[in-house]
């Protein structure tokens, strides 16, 4: 897994969404993201999940609020299993090769942090 997967370097002075992980012996890892490029991740994602009690679970709840990141930053994900099936949930029809791309470095950085037992954050500058 590469230490920094950048797909933000060309929108400075837009937001910036970046997930990240640590191990235990200090190797940070971290995918920057351009938020319009999360826009389209995550709008993908509530249309193809289906609400619990009238509400959506998870990542998911917290983007659809405009809360957890957006209000304290870094904000750590609780459920990492939950978080993996709902970016799993994506429709690939709904984006571009280069957010398929970072569709693609999110789960991946989510299962190797759910994998080796690691917390992820994700900040919002």
């Amino acid at each position: 897994m590469d230490k920094v997967k950048d797909f933000y370097t060309g929108f400075e002075g837009n937001g910036e969404i970046s997930f990240f992980c640590q191990t235990e012996d200090s190797q940070k890892y971290v995918v920057k993201i351009w938020e319009g490029y999360f826009y389209t991740i995550m709008t993908s994602m509530l249309n193809n999940l289906s609400l619990v009690n009238g509400e959506f679970t998870g990542i998911a709840y917290y983007y659809n609020r405009q809360t957890g990141w957006y209000d304290e930053s870094p904000w750590l994900i609780e459920n990492l299993g939950e978080a993996i099936y709902q970016f799993e949930c994506v429709n690939d029809n709904d984006l571009d090769d280069t957010e398929k791309a970072v569709l693609e470095s999110i789960v991946s950085m989510l299962k190797f942090a759910y994998a080796d037992g690691l917390k992820v954050f994700i900040t919002y500058d």
